[in-house]
């Protein structure tokens, strides 16, 4: 979480910088209002990378960068490490959620967070019971508002780059 939100301000903090040194010259420059843009675009994209998880709770949510995935507890059948190391939920009717939080980097051999994870996965569906659900798993588009924030600004200062260089 450190780490996410000192990566988010640094960034952001460069970006800004670019806005202030293009306005310190008095000739428009494009070049460090490009720099910027480029600096929000790589917060919006971290900020969408880093804030993938799982939440467990009633239902269990595997948040990706894109989509959020609501699985009922009891229609989860299996939740494992496949063989890149990556963790994949297995649900009753067939789906297969993986989740991005867990995607079997090099450094989770030492670490070992994708085996833990699925260790308390498969603990809290066991404590949440072995009924089986209906209930459909719901996919949602994940709400980043950071991330989307950075990328309006990133947008926004690319276009003012473009202008700039004409």
């Amino acid at each position: 979480m450190v780490l996410s939100w000192g990566f988010t301000f640094s960034f952001g903090f460069m970006g800004l910088l670019g806005f202030l040194g293009a306005g310190a010259d008095s000739r428009p420059a494009s070049g460090p209002v490009s720099g910027a843009a480029a600096c929000f675009f790589t917060v919006a994209v971290g900020r969408r990378f880093w804030g993938s998880r799982i939440v467990l709770g009633e239902q269990i949510a595997v948040i990706n960068p894109v989509f959020t995935y609501r699985i009922p507890c009891g229609a989860v059948v299996e939740a494992r490490a496949d063989a890149s190391g990556s963790l994949v939920i297995l649900c009753g009717d067939g789906a297969t959620m993986h989740a991005s939080a867990f995607g079997g980097a090099l450094m989770d051999h030492w670490v070992g967070s994708t085996a833990r994870a699925v260790e308390a996965i498969n603990d809290h569906r066991q404590s949440a019971g072995k009924r089986s659900s209906s209930a459909p798993v719901v996919r949602s588009v994940t709400r980043a508002w950071t991330a989307d924030v950075f990328l309006a600004a990133g947008i926004a200062s690319a276009v003012a780059a473009v202008y700039l260089g004409m």
